[in-house]
């Protein structure tokens, strides 16, 4: 049924964020990237993904609910844009955090 498929989809981007955050390896001989941050918009309007489960890969401390355990890999940023007008405030963000931690 369609809650199982939709489940299921959740289910493996979760398990994939949190394989990338470790650095796990992909399974084909290449070792795993270290240190990675993972940065997510969601966008808003009729479909918009779940801002938990965005929350949740991007692992942002800013929401307890959704944060993991640090062991799980590095803290990552998600930003909300309520529609497409204020994407550009959300990529400017999301820079302003990569240039913080680039320093």
């Amino acid at each position: 049924n369609e809650n199982n498929f939709v489940n299921g989809a959740e289910n493996a981007a979760v398990h994939a964020a949190v394989r990338i955050r470790q650095a796990a390896s992909p399974g084909n001989g290449f070792p795993g990237l270290p240190n990675v941050v993972i940065f997510s918009i969601g966008l808003g309007g009729s479909g918009a993904a779940s801002t938990d489960l965005i929350e949740y890969i991007a692992n942002d401390p800013s929401n307890a609910a959704h944060y993991n355990n640090p062991a799980t890999g590095q803290p990552g940023l998600y930003v909300f844009a309520a529609n497409a007008s204020e994407l550009a405030n959300a990529f400017n963000r999301v820079a302003s955090e990569i240039l913080r931690l680039a320093k």
